[in-house]
Order: structure tokens, then sequence, then C-alpha cells
């Protein structure tokens, strides 16, 4: 299962992996809808939408989601993806969800603050409904990493640079 939190909606999509043969096998959302939570699920071309009548929280989501698969008989995920917009100066690849990473990630809250504590929660709405399931942190900034180190950098006073800062000073001075 793949899962992106965000404040107002919960994305995901379900695949089967098998030897070299990816299928997807649903996708859809939870969004806020005024104030209701609407759940739509596309399986193949079919697509079902509900709504909910509580309002939108992660944990909520995520268990609207699973219920609404147990009930297309979709299959218990076996892990659980996270798209996470920032990893921080350390993580430049998937990382497997510890209680260390999650320590770190709320650590790095400052320089995400719109989106690190959304994404935390869809990981603990994780674990608190699969406590056993592994996870793991998929970081936009490890993409970034591959690019040249000229086009990584902001336009940032020299002092900066290299301190692992930059979205912390941008957050505070220009946005």
């Amino acid at each position: 299962m793949c899962l992106n939190a965000g404040s107002s909606s919960l994305k995901f999509a379900v695949y089967r992996i098998a030897p070299e043969i990816e299928t997807s096998l649903a996708n859809g959302a939870v969004e806020q809808d005024g104030t209701r939570s609407r759940v739509w699920v596309r399986i193949g071309r079919r697509t079902i939408q509900k709504t909910s009548k509580t309002l939108f929280s992660l944990a909520a989501a995520l268990h609207e989601v699973t219920t609404e698969l147990e009930e297309l008989t979709l299959p218990h995920p076996d892990a659980a993806g996270h798209r996470l917009v920032h990893g921080g100066p350390n993580h430049v690849a998937p990382a497997r969800v510890t209680d260390a990473l999650s320590e770190e990630l709320r650590a790095m809250i400052p320089f995400a603050p719109l989106h690190l504590p959304a994404e935390i929660a869809g990981i603990d709405s994780v674990t608190s409904r699969f406590p056993d399931l592994p996870q793991v942190a998929c970081f936009d900034t490890a993409f970034h990493r591959s690019m040249p180190e000229v086009a990584q950098r902001f336009s940032l006073p020299p002092g900066y640079l290299g301190r692992g800062d930059s979205a912390l000073w941008l957050s505070r001075n220009l946005l």
C-alpha cells in the first residue's frame, strides 16, 4: 500500500507485486469536503464514492480506506510506503520506518511545517491500525539529491550552504 498523507487528504494506491510483475489493484483518496469527508476508490474502470459525516483526520481516513478495501476483498497489505516531502540531509534513499527514524522526522518538522506533521500522522495511523506492518518512508529530498549540486542550491547567503538548515532559513525569511 502506498500512502500520501496531507493535512486534508489521504491519497492511496494498492499494488500486488510478484516477481517482475507489478499490478495496480486500487487507488483513491479520502478528502475533506466542507464538513464531511469524501472517499473514492477506483478499481479498474469502476469508481466507488462515499461520503462520511466525520471531519477529516488521518486516523479516520486510514480506517475508512482499509475498511473499504476489506469490503472489496482486496488483500491485507504486506507493507506500507509513505511519501514524505523532506528527509533532511541524512536521508538520500527510502528508509524503513523505525522508532529512531520517527524521532528524526519529528525533529525535522521545522524544515517542512506544512507537510511533515500530516505525513508523520499517516505513519502513526498505519502503526496504530497495523502494528506489525513494515513501513518505508520515501523522501522527495532523496530525488533531488541526484541533481547536480549547483541545481540543488537556493540563492542563500553563503553561510547557510551546507548547514542543513536552508529550508528553515527560507521559511523564516522568505515565505
